[in-house]
């Protein structure tokens, strides 16, 4: 039995490209760490939950129930597919208190993956800091995989940059999926 515990904080089937980029993360993680348990926590707020919901249910013109007959597959597949710890709910919780839960779970490393590390004032996207931003307080060794900013408010960012480069400095690897990030 391992004892090393991995957890990555993602948007587990909120669409399309978040199940096929868990899959694959799950296969290289194993592969590349065969000593550790590794496992998903849905960390998403209410409100994009009901975004990535809204966005994927949409109907197409000529084929109205495409999205939703996708979205219910993905869900399933997921399910079936990763190890996903119950709902990680962001709505009610303040930063430290998420970085307290985090603790208190005693995970050896943590991976925010394919999440939106945006610093801007958008209703679906979480503020600044919120859970995809791990603390450097956190004792786990702390990766970042395919993050994107793409959408920050430079004139927001810099309110923030110490902070962001506090934090940032405490990762052990950071991998990004835009040039702007």
């Amino acid at each position: 039995m391992t004892s090393n515990q991995l957890s990555i904080l993602t948007t587990i089937e909120a669409n399309h490209g978040s199940c096929v980029f868990n899959t694959a993360i799950n296969r290289m993680l194993s592969k590349a760490l065969p000593d550790f348990n590794i496992n998903f926590l849905r960390a998403l707020t209410p409100s994009w939950y009901a975004y990535e919901v809204l966005r994927a249910v949409k109907p197409q013109p000529k084929i109205p129930l495409y999205n939703f007959k996708r979205y219910r597959r993905l869900m399933r597949e997921s399910s079936e597919l990763l190890d996903i710890e119950p709902f990680f709910s962001l709505g009610r919780h303040r930063y430290d208190q998420l970085m307290e839960e985090l603790a208190y779970r005693k995970k050896d490393a943590l991976v925010v993956g394919k999440v939106v590390w945006d610093i801007a004032r958008i209703w679906q996207t979480p503020t600044f800091p919120n859970v995809f931003w791990l603390s450097e307080k956190l004792p786990a060794v702390k990766m970042a995989y395919a993050v994107s900013a793409h959408r920050t408010d430079m004139s927001l960012f810099q309110q923030y940059k110490d902070d962001v480069l506090r934090i940032l400095s405490s990762y052990a690897m950071i991998g990004v999926r835009d040039d702007i990030t």
